[in-house]
């Protein structure tokens, strides 16, 4: 059987973790406000999403424990494989002290669950995904909605915050307009997007480097939306020329 050794600073971090879940906070917010507190996880390292994730999914903060959760493909390889049903597994009731109370794990299971299905259900389909990268870290924007109004943000500022990428999100509004008008085609059309653009750099002062499937790069000096509204097709070319002259690339 499995013997536990509750370490009381640790014990209460878990505490607050599911707390500040069930309160209302993300993983990648809780992940956040732990960083910038300064805690370090388990292993010294910064917290990441994946790490909340776990402690959240964690039955044996219960005080049960659940055997063969994974088993093993063969013993030759001694390769592992997250049990899915393939083989039974057992329920040991009050197997050691309990961190956190059977229903606090339900409730976290109940939200994860209702967050997860609402996430797919908005990542379903947005026009932009794949395509938009973040010129400061390199990494993919991802598709958030604040307000109901739909935004595109770079993964590492959205995971960890902006003392580790000082990006800017860009409306999902002022990409369709600003690369509507760049293609020269009468509304939004994200199946001619595709299959003339690669891949959109986003940079700062409000810079996007548009890089064409044939080579081709624009750039583009988008406002925002307050801003943007009053500006004439001659404005966007001079900002544009502006930008070009600077070091921009055609």
């Amino acid at each position: 059987m499995h013997t536990f050794t509750i370490v009381s600073e640790e014990a209460e971090l878990v505490k607050r973790i599911y707390n500040l879940y069930l309160e209302g906070n993300g993983d990648c917010k809780i992940a956040k406000i732990l960083n910038n507190e300064g805690l370090k996880s388990k292993t010294g390292v910064l917290w990441q999403k994946n790490a909340i994730r776990t402690i959240l999914t964690n039955y044996n903060y219960t005080g049960n424990l659940m055997l063969q959760k994974t088993y093993r493909i063969d013993y030759l390889s001694k390769l592992t494989r997250v049990n899915k049903g393939e083989k039974d597994m057992y329920l040991v009731e009050d197997n050691h002290e309990a961190i956190i109370s059977l229903e606090t794990f339900e409730k976290a299971q109940e939200l994860r669950k209702a967050r997860f299905n609402r996430a797919r259900k908005e990542s379903e389909k947005h026009s932009f995904t794949g395509i938009v990268v973040c010129g400061n870290c390199g990494k993919n924007y991802k598709y958030k909605k604040t307000n109901g109004k739909g935004k595109y943000e770079c993964v590492t500022y959205n995971d960890l915050g902006k003392a580790y990428c000082l990006s800017k999100a860009v409306p999902e509004e002022t990409l369709m307009l600003e690369i509507t008008y760049l293609l020269k085609i009468p509304t939004f059309d994200e199946t001619k997007m595709r299959a003339k653009i690669k891949k959109i750099i986003v940079k700062e002062n409000n810079i996007l480097e548009v890089h064409f499937v044939n080579g081709k790069v624009e750039v583009i000096i988008w406002k925002d939306r307050s801003r943007s509204e009053s500006w004439t097709p001659e404005m966007r070319e001079k900002a544009r020329q502006r930008n070009l002259q600077k070091g921009g690339k055609e």
